[in-house]
Order: C-alpha cells, then sequence, then structure tokens
C-alpha cells in the first residue's frame, strides 16, 4: 500500500481538495480494486482522482463495476468508436439491456476524464459541447439498439427533440422523443412500452435514460405511439406556439429513417413557414416569465433561473423562428451552432454572440459537473463554497473568479433576452387590433389593412403614409452596422406605445414623418429603439422633438452619425459646458476635414440643447447660454480656419516695428454678447485690431485683418448642409455696411463716443454694444477694449437717450406687422431698448449693471430702485414669455423670423407646442389671450418708465 499511497498522493498533488484523496482511498480499500488501481498509468490515475474529486455517482458506478478503471486508460472514443462499440453489443448480446449499461457506464466514464481532465497542464481533451455531442451518439446508438432488439425498425422511428435534438445531452439528461409509426398499429404501442421500461430501468447503479414522453400529441393524453399523418394534423391544427418553439431542435435520433423524414419535412412547414406573429411572442414571453416565477431559488437555479441555460435556448430558437423563414441558414439545431448562425446572418452583433457563446458552453459545463457528481438533472448550483470551490476546479479558477465569471455571464444573459424580447413585449396589449398591428411591424408590411386602421384610428389622417413611415422606423439601411431584424422585433413590441404618445401632439402625421426622417440616418436604429423602451422619459424627448422642431430634425437627416452621439450623450447624462466645446474644438480642428468637424460639433451640440430645452429640462437662459458656448465655439474654429487660410499669402500675421503682434479680437455683440441667442440667431460681430504694423510682404494690419474677417465669413457661409454653419452679421460695426470689415480700436472709441463729425453712432448702435464681450481672438486684448468701447457708448448717449428710444420704437411699430414678437408692440426689443439704456446711463455708477443677460438686468435694475416691484414683475414675465415662444418659432424652422403664423392651423400648433391644454379645442385661444396680455403688458410698462425717464432727463 505505500507504492499506491505515493501515487495517490502524486496524482493528487495538484487539487486544492483533500476530497479527491479520501475518495481514492475509499476506492481502494476494496480488494478487488487494489490490482487494478496498482496497473493504472500515471495519466490514467490523474484522470481518476480529477473524477474522484467530483465523488458521488461516477465513482459509485466504478465501486459497482471495477472494470471501468481500465477504461481510463483509453483515449475519448469517437463518434465511430461509439457506434461500433455499441453495435457489437447489439449484434454479441442480444436482449442483454445490462450489457447496455455497462457501455454506457463506460463510455460516459471516457467522455467524462477527458471533459474534465486538464491534459498538458491545462486544457481538457475536449469542452462541454463536443462532450454533449458524443452522449447525444451514445444515447442514439443505444435507443437504434433498443429498436432492433425489440423488432421496431420499420415502420417506426423516434424522433428526438430539445437538447437531444439538438445534439447537445447532457450525463444524466432525460431524452425529449417521440415515437411515432407508418399507420396506426397496436403492437408497436407494447413494444414502445418494453422500450421505455429498459430504458429507464434502475435496476444497478446507471439506468440508461429518463424518457420524456410528454411533448407527443396532446401531451399524456395522446396515444403514446401516433401515426405519422395523425401526429402531423395535430401539430398544424392544434399545435402551440411553445410546441413550435420545441420542433426548432428535432432530428430523426433511431428506428425508420424514411418515417422520420418525411415528419420533420411536413414539420418544416409547421416550425418556418408560418410567420411568427406579435401574440405568439406574448404569450411565449408570458409562459417563459411563468416558469420563472415557479422556480426555487432562481439566483442558483442553473437551467431555469435568471440568465440561465433555458433562458438563452429560448432567446436563440426565438430569433430562429423569427427570421428562419427566409433563412435557412438559421436552422441550426444545436444552440452554439445556431448563435453563430445568427451572427452570421447579422441577426445579432459578432460580440453579443461571442458573449452569448461563452455564458452557455460555461453554464453546461457547469451543468455537466453537477449531473457527473449526482447522476440526475441537478441544477442548483451549492451554496457551500467548499463545494463550489470544487467545481471552479475543472475550470482552473479559484473560487472568486468562478463565482465573479457565474454572475458575469448570467446577468449578459439576462440583459440580452430583456433587450431581444422581454422589454418590448411583456406588456403588449391582448386586444385584437393591437395584435394585429403589431404584426403589421413584425413583418415589415406597410400595406397591412389591419396596421392602416389602426393608424387612422388613433388619430392619423392618413393612415396609409403613416404606417410607411412607422415600418421604416424598423428597417435598418444597413445589416453590417446593426443586426437586421433586431430593430423590427423592438418596433413591435414599442409600437402601440409609440403611437399612442405621437396621437397627442399637435400634429401627429408631422411628428411622425420627422421621426422617421431623423432615425431614416442612424447607424443602428436598434439601439435608438431599445433606449426609448427602456427609458420613458427618452421617448418623450424624441417624440417632442419630432413634434417641435423641423430644424433639428432636418440637421439630424443632414448629418448621419449625430444622433448615435447624441443618443450616447443622453445616456451618460452629459451636457454642454464651455469646456465640453473647448475639448471637441480642439478634435475638430483637427480632423482630416475640419469644417466637417466644425459642423458635426455644432450639429451635435445644437441638437443636445434643443432636447434639453423642448424636453423642459431648461429654460430659455439655459438654453441660450448653451447655444452661445456652441457660437463661441465655432467663431473660434473659423478663425482659426481663416489663419490658415492665409497662411501661404501672407506668411505671418501683421507686426510692429518692434515686432510685435498687432492684437485682433472678435467681439460679440447683440444677444449673442448677452449669452442669449435662440435657434437661427445671427452672430451679430465686431472685429477689432490696435496697432500699427505690416505683414512681411507689406499689407498693412487693417487690410490684413479684413481679409482675415471675409476668410472667416465665407468658412461660416458655407451651405454643405442647407445652411450656413455660423450665420455672421457684421453690420454693427462702425460705418455700418459701408466700411471695412475690421476697426481700429481707436477709431470704434471715437465712433461711439461721437467724436469725429461725420463718424457718429446711432444710439441704438450704442445700446447694441452695451451686451459686449470678447468671444475670439486675444482674449485680454479684447476685455480690454470691450471696456473702452463700452466707456465710449456712455459718453456718446446724450440727454435725448429717451426720446430716441421712444421715437425709434413708433417708427418701428408702424412700419413692421404686429404678429412680430421682436418689434411690434409689446415686442421684446422694447424690453431690450429700456434695459440697456439703464444699463448705459448708470454702469459707471453701479457695476452690477454691465450684465449683458437681459434677465440678470432686470433683477439688476429692481435692487437699485430703477424698476418698481410691479414693473419688475411684468417686464420679467412677459419677456421670459416672449422668449420662450420665439424659441419655440425658430425652433421649428430654425430660421431668423419672429412673426406669429397667420393661420389658426399653425397658432393651434404652436400653441399645443407651448404646452396649452386643449381644453375645448381652445387651445389656440387660451394661447393668443396670454401673448395679448403678455404683449399689452409689456408695452404699458415700457412707456410708463420711456416717458418717466424722458421726464427726468428734461427737467
Amino acid at each position: 500500500m505505500s507504492l499506491l499511497n505515493e501515487r495517490f498522493h502524486a496524482a493528487v498533488k495538484h487539487h486544492p481538495h483533500k476530497q479527491s484523496l479520501l475518495t481514492l482511498e475509499l476506492l481502494a480499500r476494496q480488494t478487488s480494486n487494489q490490482d487494478r488501481l496498482n496497473a493504472l498509468t500515471d495519466q490514467a490515475l490523474k484522470k481518476l482522482a480529477d473524477i474522484a474529486l467530483l465523488g458521488g455517482a461516477v465513482c459509485e458506478w466504478i465501486q459497482f463495476q471495477p472494470s471501468l478503471l481500465s477504461t481510463l486508460e483509453l483515449p475519448c472514443p469517437g463518434h465511430d468508436d461509439i457506434q461500433a462499440s455499441v453495435a457489437e453489443i447489439a449484434k454479441n448480446k442480444v436482449d442483454d439491456w445490462e450489457a447496455l449499461r455497462q457501455i454506457r457506464r463506460a463510455m460516459t466514464l471516457q467522455i467524462a476524464a477527458a471533459e474534465i481532465t486538464c491534459q498538458n497542464e491545462e486544457v481538457p481533451q475536449i469542452d462541454s459541447r463536443q462532450a454533449s455531442a458524443l452522449l447525444s451518439t451514445l444515447s442514439s446508438a443505444i435507443v437504434q439498439t433498443g429498436l432492433e432488439w425489440l423488432n421496431l425498425t420499420e415502420g417506426f422511428a423516434v424522433i428526438a427533440l430539445g437538447k437531444l435534438g439538438g445534439w447537445e445531452l447532457n450525463y444524466s439528461s432525460d431524452i425529449d422523443i417521440l415515437y411515432l409509426s407508418e399507420s396506426k398499429n397496436p403492437d408497436f404501442e407494447n413494444r414502445a412500452r418494453l422500450l421505455t421500461r429498459e430504458l429507464e430501468s434502475a435496476k444497478a447503479p446507471g439506468r440508461l435514460f429518463r424518457v420524456d414522453l410528454r411533448l407527443r400529441p396532446y401531451g399524456r393524453s395522446g396515444a403514446l405511439v401516433p401515426s405519422l399523418a395523425a401526429a402531423v394534423k395535430y401539430y398544424q391544427k392544434q399545435g402551440r406556439s411553445w410546441e413550435r418553439q420545441a420542433f426548432v431542435r428535432a432530428c430523426h435520433l433511431a428506428g425508420d429513417a424514411d418515417v422520420g423524414a418525411r415528419f420533420l419535412k411536413e414539420m418544416n412547414a409547421f416550425v418556418w413557414d408560418n410567420k411568427v406573429e406579435a401574440s405568439s411572442i406574448t404569450k411565449l414571453v408570458k409562459l417563459r416569465e411563468r416558469t420563472a416565477k415557479d422556480v426555487k431559488n432562481p439566483e442558483a437555479h442553473l437551467k431555469q433561473g435568471p440568465g440561465g441555460i433555458r433562458e438563452i435556448e429560448f432567446v436563440v430558437q426565438f430569433l430562429q423562428m423569427l427570421h428562419g423563414q427566409e433563412n435557412e441558414s438559421l436552422r441550426a439545431k444545436e444552440t452554439c451552432a445556431a448563435i453563430d448562425a445568427l451572427a452570421n446572418s447579422s441577426i445579432i452583433w459578432a460580440k453579443e454572440a461571442n458573449a452569448l457563446r461563452e455564458a452557455y458552453i460555461f453554464q453546461r459545463s457547469l451543468e455537466h459537473l453537477l449531473q457527473l457528481k449526482h447522476d440526475r438533472e441537478e441544477e442548483i448550483v451549492p451554496g457551500d463554497p467548499e463545494q463550489r470551490s470544487i467545481l471552479a476546479y475543472p475550470f482552473q479558477m479559484d473560487l472568486k473568479s468562478f463565482d465573479e465569471a457565474f454572475i458575469a455571464h448570467r446577468r449578459f444573459a439576462q440583459s440580452f433576452l430583456a433587450d431581444v424580447l422581454q422589454t418590448p413585449f411583456s406588456q403588449s396589449s391582448d386586444a385584437d387590433e393591437s395584435r394585429s398591428f403589431q404584426d403589421a411591424i413584425l413583418q415589415q408590411d406597410p400595406k397591412s389593412t389591419a396596421g392602416i386602421q389602426f393608424m387612422q384610428d388613433q388619430g392619423f389622417e392618413n393612415g396609409k403614409v403613416a404606417l410607411k413611415n412607422l415600418v421604416k422606423l424598423g428597417h435598418e439601411n444597413n445589416p453590417l452596422l446593426a443586426p437586421s431584424g433586431r430593430a423590427r422585433t423592438l418596433l413591435a413590441g414599442l409600437a402601440p406605445t409609440l403611437v399612442e404618445a405621437i396621437s397627442k401632439t399637435s400634429d401627429p402625421d408631422r411628428t411622425l414623418k420627422n421621426l422617421t426622417r431623423a432615425v431614416e440616418t442612424l447607424g443602428a436604429k436598434a439601439t435608438f429603439l431599445q433606449l426609448l423602451l427602456q427609458k420613458d422619459d427618452t421617448l418623450k424627448i424624441f417624440i417632442r422633438l419630432a413634434e417641435t422642431s423641423d430644424f433639428l430634425i432636418q440637421s439630424l437627416a443632414r448629418r448621419p452619425g449625430v444622433l448615435d452621439e447624441v443618443i450616447d450623450r443622453l445616456q451618460t447624462n452629459q451636457r454642454v459646458t464651455k469646456e465640453s466645446i473647448d475639448r471637441e474644438l480642439a478634435l475638430a480642428l483637427n480632423r482630416p476635414d475640419p469644417h466637417l468637424g466644425l459642423t458635426n460639433m455644432a450639429a451635435i451640440n445644437t441638437l443636445h440643447t434643443g432636447i434639453h430645452d423642448l424636453s423642459g429640462r431648461y429654460n430659455v437662459q439655459n438654453t441660450g447660454r448653451d447655444l452661445s458656448f456652441v457660437a463661441d465655439g465655432l467663431i473660434n474654429g473659423l478663425l482659426t480656419l481663416a489663419y490658415r487660410a492665409l497662411e501661404s499669402r501672407y506668411k505671418d500675421r501683421p507686426r510692429t516695428e518692434s515686432g510685435e503682434l498687432v492684437s485682433f479680437a472678435v467681439m460679440a455683440v447683440g444677444k449673442l454678447g448677452g449669452s442669449e441667442i435662440t435657434y437661427g440667431s445671427d452672430y451679430d460681430l465686431l472685429f477689432i485690431y490696435e496697432g500699427n504694423g505690416k505683414t512681411p510682404d507689406g499689407t498693412t494690419a487693417q487690410r490684413f485683418y479684413h481679409h482675415l474677417v471675409q476668410e472667416l465669413i465665407t468658412f461660416g457661409s458655407r451651405k454643405e448642409f442647407g445652411s450656413d454653419l455660423a450665420p455672421i452679421d457684421p453690420r454693427l460695426r462702425p460705418g455700418g455696411s459701408k466700411s471695412l470689415l475690421v476697426s481700429s480700436l481707436s477709431k470704434a472709441t471715437r465712433y461711439y463716443a461721437g467724436i469725429n463729425k461725420g463718424e457718429n453712432a446711432a444710439n441704438w448702435e450704442r445700446l447694441a454694444l452695451s451686451k459686449i464681450r470678447p468671444v475670439a481672438g486675444e482674449v485680454e486684448f479684447g476685455r480690454l477694449a470691450s471696456i473702452q468701447i463700452l466707456k465710449a457708448c456712455e459718453e456718446g448717449c446724450n440727454e435725448g437717450l429717451w426720446k430716441n428710444i421712444r421715437t425709434m420704437r413708433e417708427k418701428q411699430i408702424k412700419s413692421r406687422e404686429a404678429r412680430n414678437l421682436k418689434v411690434g408692440p409689446g415686442g421684446l426689443a422694447d424690453v431690450e431698448f429700456v434695459t440697456s439704456a439703464f444699463s448705459l446711463s448708470h454702469r459707471s455708477d453701479y457695476p452690477d449693471l454691465r450684465k449683458a443677460n437681459t434677465a440678470e438686468l432686470i433683477m439688476a435694475l429692481r435692487q437699485h430702485d430703477f424698476l418698481t416691484r410691479s414693473e419688475t414683475q411684468g417686464l420679467l414675465t412677459g419677456y421670459q414669455y416672449l422668449t420662450t415662444v420665439n424659441a419655440r418659432l425658430r425652433v421649428l424652422e430654425g430660421q431668423p423670423s419672429a412673426l406669429l403664423p397667420k393661420l389658426a392651423k399653425a397658432q393651434r400648433a404652436l400653441a399645443l407646442r407651448l404646452g396649452y391644454v386643449d381644453t375645448a379645442n381652445r387651445a389656440e385661444e387660451n394661447f393668443l389671450e396670454e401673448l395679448q396680455f403678455q404683449r399689452s403688458e409689456i408695452l404699458r410698462i415700457c412707456r410708463g418708465i420711456i416717458g418717466r425717464e424722458e421726464s427726468k432727463s428734461q427737467a
């Protein structure tokens, strides 16, 4: 025994557990085993040590049948080896069922040793897929032998379903089979019962198989051996969704091959020719959910728990059924082969296929270990850490790594099922009209009568066009970029909720059309639809976007890829900031096509801001601020491109005689100066330089910077996507449109201060420059220039400022339409002129009146008693209200227009976009009444202020 003990220890020294040694010593105590154990080679003994680590049923087989030890010397049998060995039993030991049990034990032990024993230190000889295939071949050979012994080879066939049908049987799986006969034969029933009894007999350790015949027509109450014709009739007439799914993995196992082939051919129509309907999906999902609820200890349940084996098989078979009608390559029976086929056909991502396959193989391997230990369908991973560490050893993992891998695989599989099926369909309606509508989406049928009627019933004026637009949302343009079919599945589940939400918008047909146009450019529509399914607030945001902004939708449609980026930002809760714009600007300028980089940067951030605005997350000030961040970034980027364009011509910027660069800055004035622009706003800019200098070729600083600004404006006005990238307006420069685009700081200050004859600025120009700030160029120079220009504007304002404002506003009101929200009576201009006039008149005495933002300036004016409490409240409320209305007008078309729509339908649509409740169909009336009230209040208050201040100046 001493030699034997040394070899025992040598065999188990690689094991971290004592269990292997204890089991080996138990086997050695049997006298009949000692000689056999001593005869084993070191390699065979190592195999035995690995098997002994599991203990349990396989070791009981060895104790019962010691001759099994010698099989460990043999290599893993191949499929031909198995068939040959069983065939020899069939021929030489007729009706000896114990001989079949012995060969089953021997072959199973050889296969198990090859799967769980690591050869060459690291890699097992076979993996769980190969082991399952060999076990399936073994079961087929044994059943075939039983049929031969019982004279059931002609006119009688055995069909395999489930794991056996996929040729992926476990060590102790039930075999799901179906008996069939050519025609009804009572004798076949008796012999089939005998076959079942012998297969299940447990007279000695290790029965052949547990047999499950419940998948036959009518289940337990049906005939044990139905005729081929009767079986086909049942499935075609009464077959249910879960039965159809069961036959995805059906194959001929044994018996009459012709009978089996004819039956499976007839069943193809049942499994593959019928389209998968939304109602079927819903039933399958709910059945799966009910089954999962009945599972005890679900987190540890390998088969039925969340993300377990059954869920992976369930979702793979569903995808096969959904797409297998038109693609026969998807009809693979083995699960991993089916996963590969789905990836090869771009139904799922390659990375999803890899993760799903790994999750399935890991859990199947773990299932094998549990079944070898217990010789039954054990499916609960033990909670005891010691027992789990034993299971972790064949994976070459420590316990921590094993537990982490188990959890990670389960989570992925669970999320995959939720993404593909559960989220879209678990809440589907049972109403017939809703199911028929979903079928139209699932089958991508824009001509479906039921679908068209459903859309019309939901309030769409043109149901045919509406359904066509909706179907487009589920069509992936490029299956290489996104899994084909995923989008239409997700859309079919989402469609009822989506259509209901769109039907409540101001113009459902236009909203749906806009949404379709936006999503059409997406690289992966499935990702977008999945986001809408998972996040109800995102669904509302994008419907709101499609309802309220043709401008932003057009921006999306013209720029493929923009929406993908915005979706990523929404998912990660990113915001538009000056710092984020600076980072993106640097990246855009380093692209091969920097102008395109700037275009996409502007589009992404404008859309991002618009979504926050339209969803109610931003107020008008937040929106103006972020849109101004975007404008600032664009101006800086365009200035860089302009400098690059002049490099080859001028070699260097203008320098003074001492070699210093002539300073240059871009100043924002007006709305942009106050960081309160809206969609489609012009960028009012002032271009200032200071210093006498020349370029190396003698070009003056004024001429150089004039050319620079020309280049900047040219870059900004390029219409690659249908509109100006940066609508720059330089008309507020000294001298207006007749002068050069740039001005020296000294000339500008003289102009705004009114020092030079014939070069005096009008008061309205000075008021516009009350909101001035540097946005590009030399920032410090720009800051100093803004101080000097503002001081000049203050000096230039005379005592007739308030009279000028009154006269100017009277002229504007007479010359413009009353429906103009900017310069019409009680318009935005009233508030802006009044507040800017206070700012210019008193900013020297009150530094906080230098605020550029109008709303902030109103509050500062109240603090210094320039406005009464009621004036402050009226102006602030009215200004924010008009700004919001103006923004909703601008975001619709993206054009610099402040005209209220003339048509009642358009007014109604605007009212609904503004959030007016359509009580008694009075949304537009309520809106117009509120608008008239706010404008009247603004006009009353501003006229009162102007009159008061004009009187003070005359006193």
